[in-house]
């Protein structure tokens, strides 16, 4: 299969992947935002940040270093099962008894027993890193896209379930874990690789020598995206994380959409070809720029429309997130480039930069939080942008001493669709403000119908390529649509 095929195959099901589960994810939040408190939500953003930090100490890195090696051998991945296996039962027993003092340091009693209860995960998470790994470099996201189809069905359905006869805060946590569960059976019956206990020192000197430098970035990055959980929910409240979570959540609804499905695919395939510069390249620019003009417009139309999405879906109990999400939508803005200017780094061997990325943003993190202590939570989001800003220049300037690809022109790609987007979200903003209607779904209609008005527009003047590309794909879909339905009535 050429590399385009290989390309548009794996795209269409890593997105349809990921899609379903933060889709799925997000309709279940909708309904379980009317069930419970803020609160409940604040606690288990809490408590699931240190299983989360050691999941990414369990994969090591391993997984990537895996599908990066061109001939990977049954010895490989059962080395790499191994050590993962080893390292969960360290880190279930470690978090397992330092949960007393965690509760303590938080002075919340409540978070003990979640931290216990959900640290089983780790060690059931270590027997489906390989299965996973394998079929990402097989580009086999058509089976990932099965198994989340019904691990989050049945999460979903248990989790509603829950909430609905008052388990409150567990609804959001036994869930999960019977997900992991029914996820490594599903991986197990799919997969034709089976894991064998074995360990073969030169071999782990090997991924260890690539993946500990990605799991020291992972280690960071995931310290970083969780860090502002523990700083609101040790200085401020959990009704207050509460509020923060779930505008963090809504924002990563499109951009961590986005950033999964190009990060899982676009590694192998660009690993395929990181010897072809010119090719690596041309195809890394394409991403780049179509990834910034889709994330830019969702983004910042949900910018626009804050105040109505949240009542709409959440009611008035979450208007205070309002503000939060309105922010965290230019935080969600940059994450996906910058992901992508990490993804070719890695690509050409240079792990040692993305972690010294994750450095350089969890140093602006705590430049955050400082201001966020003594500033408020607003003052901490605008820095966290500001930050991003200059990690991105950063990162795009350690492309460019990489690959042959200015950081100027790659600012200039990128620039115009976050332009374009911005024009839409102000004529948006400007004309949500006029419109009320009694009836909701006449709103609902006329927000709609301004909003997808006012994105035509901008876009038709600007009419850059990423849009014609789109213009003409949505053409052969109607096209496709037309021809269906003649065939049909004659």
């Amino acid at each position: 299969m050429s590399f385009k095929n290989k390309a548009i195959l794996g795209l269409k099901w890593s997105f349809i992947d990921t899609f379903i589960r933060y889709f799925s994810a997000f309709v279940v939040s909708i309904i379980l935002a009317r069930l419970l408190e803020p609160k409940d939500f604040g606690l288990v953003a809490m408590a699931t940040v240190f299983g989360a930090v050691a999941r990414t100490l369990i994969d090591g890195g391993f997984g990537d270093s895996l599908i990066r090696k061109s001939n990977s051998s049954e010895e490989d991945y059962n080395t790499v099962f191994t050590f993962n296996f080893v390292i969960s039962i360290i880190l279930f027993v470690v978090l397992f008894a330092s949960s007393h003092a965690i509760a303590s340091l938080f002075n919340e009693p409540l978070i003990k027993n979640i931290i216990r209860v959900t640290s089983i995960t780790l060690i059931i998470s270590s027997f489906s890193m390989v299965q996973t790994a394998i079929l990402r470099k097989q580009i086999d996201f058509k089976k990932q896209a099965k198994i989340t189809l019904s691990t989050t069905l049945s999460s979903g359905i248990l989790s509603i379930y829950m909430a609905f006869v008052g388990y409150s805060y567990w609804a959001l946590i036994i869930p999960g874990i019977v997900a992991n569960l029914f996820s490594v059976f599903l991986l197990y019956f799919m997969s034709s690789w089976k894991p064998k206990i074995s360990l073969n020192i030169p071999l782990l000197k090997e991924h260890f020598y690539f993946g500990s430098k990605i799991m020291a970035g992972s280690f960071v990055y995931m310290f970083n995206q969780n860090i502002f959980n523990l700083f609101l929910g040790k200085f401020f409240s959990p009704a207050i994380l509460g509020f923060y979570y779930r505008a963090d959540n809504l924002q990563k609804l499109p951009s961590s959409t986005l950033d999964n499905v190009i990060r899982h695919v676009t590694y192998p395939l660009l690993a395929s070809i990181h010897k072809d510069e010119l090719e690596l390249i041309r195809k890394y620019r394409f991403i780049l720029k179509f990834t910034s003009f889709i994330n830019s417009i969702v983004l910042i139309g949900i910018c626009a429309n804050a105040k109505f999405i949240v009542l709409l879906l959440f009611g008035t109990k979450w208007l205070p997130s309002v503000p939060y999400l309105q922010l965290l939508c230019f935080v969600g803005i940059f994450v996906p480039i910058i992901s992508i200017n990490l993804n070719i780094l890695n690509v050409k061997g240079r792990s040692d930069l993305t972690f010294l990325l994750t450095l350089i943003r969890l140093a602006f993190n705590f430049i955050s939080m400082i201001i966020g202590y003594y500033f408020g939570i607003i003052s901490m989001i605008f820095t966290i942008v500001l930050a991003l800003m200059i990690e991105y220049l950063i990162a795009s300037y350690m492309v460019q001493c990489e690959v042959s690809y200015n950081w100027l022109t790659q600012l200039s790609d990128n620039i115009k669709g976050i332009v374009n987007a911005a024009l839409f979200g102000l004529i948006a903003l400007f004309t949500n403000e006029y419109i009320t209607f009694e009836n909701i779904y006449s709103q609902i209609f006329t927000i709609l119908t301004f909003n997808m008005a006012a994105l035509i527009l901008v876009n038709e003047v600007f009419n850059n390529n990423e849009y014609k590309l789109i213009k003409e794909k949505a053409k052969q879909v109607l096209l496709k649509i037309t021809l269906i339905n003649k065939y049909f009535k004659s």
